[in-house]
């Protein structure tokens, strides 16, 4: 590329020249720089072409972003039209340092120390320290009632009230450890009991009544019913109060004469009387055919016609030589050693006179409960034995 104008000035020179005649300027140094400026708007022509492109490039990429995320909004949409959720990504929750460790190693004794104070306070947990030391196990005696009527009374004149004597009303309680027992007395035999205990109450349930106890001293016990008569015991038997009925002391009777042989035994049997059980016939007398020395040692000896009839069996060979009046008297022995009263006035008076002999139930209280209820098997087949003996 020749220039024939100077880009300088603008003068026309000779093809080939290498100076503009006019002001001396270098041509070829003008035409490198125009080669140069033409090569560098062409290198701008270029980077503008490439920024374009890229341009347009970017909007196309734009554009797919765009329609991704309509078509994912419409999903969406449709999604939640037919119900569903679309399920969030869940935050990361920032990691604390926990507590729970200190608080329930605090929390826990805590709540145990509570409900064991509670378990104390209530009685249904006992340290070795809180047992009161009574116990109920054992013999208790009735001593007194409270009735709503009457108030406390002793037993002496509730028995007075009731036209009976102490000792035939008396209640005597046996309490066994394993939760039963017995109640005795009463008129009314021997009934079995059962009784538990909690905080130092006890319930007692006998015959369908159920009593509710506790202790008034280390040796009183007093026990209430449903009907809110109150009974007290001791397990001291000659333990009273004061009593509120005197009762006149009738006159002394005359003394006796000691029996003799005709008069103790009657000419004739005495006869029971026909509405009275089978052991009242064993209050019956016979005639005595013996010598009267014998029936006379059998009358003033305080010991037993046969000391062993409860726990061993008698033979023919022991009653060889008894006169009927001693059969009959070994017979009523017996009974006699369970407390049984007579009432032949002889009977009474002969047993009475043992040391031995405590009189406890009447004849229609031993009937009602029957011989079986007092005898063992060794008294019951000496019974029959003399029985037979007695009648031969």
């Amino acid at each position: 590329m020749e220039i024939t104008y100077c880009p300088n000035c603008g003068h026309q020179n000779e093809p080939g020249a290498r100076f503009c005649e006019q002001c001396g300027c270098d041509l070829m140094r003008a035409v490198q720089a125009q080669q140069e400026a033409q090569m560098q708007a062409q290198q701008a022509a270029q980077a503008q072409q490439q920024v374009a492109q890229a341009q347009q490039e970017q909007h196309i990429v734009q554009a797919q972003q765009a329609a991704q995320r309509a078509q994912q909004n419409t999903n969406m949409s449709a999604q939640q039209m037919a119900g569903g959720k679309t399920p969030k990504s869940p935050k990361q929750p920032k990691q604390k340092k926990s507590h729970l460790g200190l608080i329930l190693g605090i929390t826990i004794p805590v709540i145990l120390i509570g409900i064991a104070v509670i378990l104390i306070l209530t009685g249904v947990i006992k340290l070795p320290f809180m047992d009161s030391g009574k116990k109920l196990e054992g013999t208790w005696y009735e001593f007194a009632a409270t009735t709503p009527e009457d108030g406390l009374r002793s037993l002496h004149d509730l028995a007075v009230l009731q036209d009976k004597e102490a000792d035939d009303i008396r209640l005597t309680m046996t309490i066994n450890a394993d939760g039963s027992g017995q109640m005795i007395g009463g008129g009314e035999g021997s009934k079995v009991l059962n009784w538990t205990e909690s905080n130092d109450r006890y319930t007692i349930t006998c015959d369908g009544m159920i009593y509710t106890g506790n202790f008034e001293t280390d040796d009183q016990f007093v026990m209430t019913g449903s009907d809110d008569v109150k009974l007290h015991f001791s397990q001291n038997i000659s333990h009273q109060i004061p009593n509120q009925i005197e009762v006149t002391p009738s006159p002394s009777p005359s003394p006796t004469p000691t029996p003799t042989q005709d008069s103790f035994w009657g000419t004739e049997p005495t006869e029971a009387p026909s509405d009275v059980g089978d052991s009242e016939e064993f209050e019956d007398f016979d005639d005595a055919d013996e010598d009267i020395e014998d029936d006379d040692t059998a009358i003033d000896d305080d010991t037993y016609i046969f000391p062993n009839s409860d726990t061993e069996y008698l033979t023919k060979s022991d009653l060889s030589g008894m006169s009927k009046s001693e059969i009959n008297l070994a017979k009523n022995e017996l009974y006699a050693r369970h407390g049984r009263k007579f009432k032949s006035k002889e009977l009474q008076e002969y047993f009475e006179n043992k040391d031995w002999y405590v009189p406890k139930y009447s004849p229609k209280q031993w009937d009602k409960k029957g011989d079986s209820f007092f005898f063992n098997k060794y008294e019951i087949k000496n019974r029959d034995l003399l029985k037979k003996y007695e009648n031969k």
